[in-house]
């Protein structure tokens, strides 16, 4: 006859060892994955105004026509920031250097992907410079 402790401890393990499946089976076991979504979920800037909520994620393509300096905070983040158009509106990109940075100049196209947010008066999409790629 088996113990009532073992049963939980056995029950317990199953539950953790499944779950443990199927993070992997998603890859979110906690490294970092550069994915952009296909195709149909970018947007032009002019869509990301339009469609895109406040705070959520978005993939956005479009032109590079200003890259600003790079920018380093108070706490010696590193941060890269310049804007893109679809020929129509413009959105200011600001992106983290930490999983690495991306060489971008006035006319480069890309795709963006990042938190669509309000950071003072001025919309801009933030997220990871190693998330931009050039196409």
């Amino acid at each position: 006859m088996l113990s009532r402790n073992f049963i939980i401890i056995l029950f317990v393990c199953t539950v953790i060892i499944l779950n443990l499946i199927a993070l992997q089976q998603l890859n979110l076991t906690g490294s970092y994955v550069s994915k952009l979504p296909v195709q149909k979920d970018v947007m032009t800037v002019s869509e990301v105004f339009q469609k895109a909520i406040i705070n959520e994620s978005v993939v956005v393509r479009g032109t590079v026509n200003r890259v600003l300096p790079e920018y380093t905070s108070k706490k010696g983040y590193k941060y890269q920031q310049f804007y893109i158009t679809d020929g129509s509106k413009e959105i200011k990109i600001f992106c983290s250097e930490r999983y690495g940075k991306i060489d971008v100049k006035v006319g480069d196209k890309i795709i963006a992907s990042g938190k669509y947010q309000k950071f003072y008066k001025e919309m801009e999409i933030y997220g990871y410079c190693s998330e931009i790629k050039i196409i």
